[in-house]
């Protein structure tokens, strides 16, 4: 393991950790606030932890694409992006409050949200096989992942 070794389970470890807590959300295990604008507990903190774990995702897979590393955390990046991406999809979008409307409800297509998931297992795959042409895709769209879960609810 390099000196910076410990980066590439830790995203991989936050990514699939806040994939889990949105789908817990997403099934109600987690509630949402009664008032609008009223997140889950810790939402806040789980989002921002997820969206800078994708931000270093992208720079980790485009510095192994360069170099022509291979990395099983890394080959599993969009995958696990994907995951955090179709959670989120389904969570609810609090300014609606009382009412539980998803995002899922809103703006972003099933086509679009579906077809990146669908890419992000390409990207694996092609991450072990070829990896100067697989971490470059998985960048591609763990970066797609990144400005789609920006994005939901945005303009409100």
């Amino acid at each position: 393991m390099t000196r910076f070794g410990f980066l590439e389970p830790s995203v991989l470890l936050v990514l699939v950790g806040a994939a889990a807590y949105e789908a817990a959300v997403a099934l109600k295990w987690i509630p949402v606030g009664t008032l609008p604008g009223e997140n889950a507990r810790f939402e806040g903190l789980v989002l921002s932890l997820a969206l800078l774990a994708l931000l270093a995702g992208i720079v980790i897979s485009v510095v192994l694409a360069i170099r022509d590393r291979r990395s099983v955390p890394v080959a599993l990046f969009p995958i696990a992006a994907a995951a955090l991406m179709v959670a989120r999809y389904y969570t609810f979008d609090t300014y609606y409050l009382p009412a539980l409307t998803r995002y899922s409800e809103g703006s972003f297509s099933p086509a679009w949200v579906y077809g990146i998931a669908l890419v992000s297992v390409l990207a694996s795959f092609l991450s072990f096989a070829k990896p100067r042409v697989g971490f470059l895709l998985g960048a591609a769209v763990v970066f797609l992942c990144l400005v789609t879960v920006s994005l939901y609810g945005f303009g409100k």
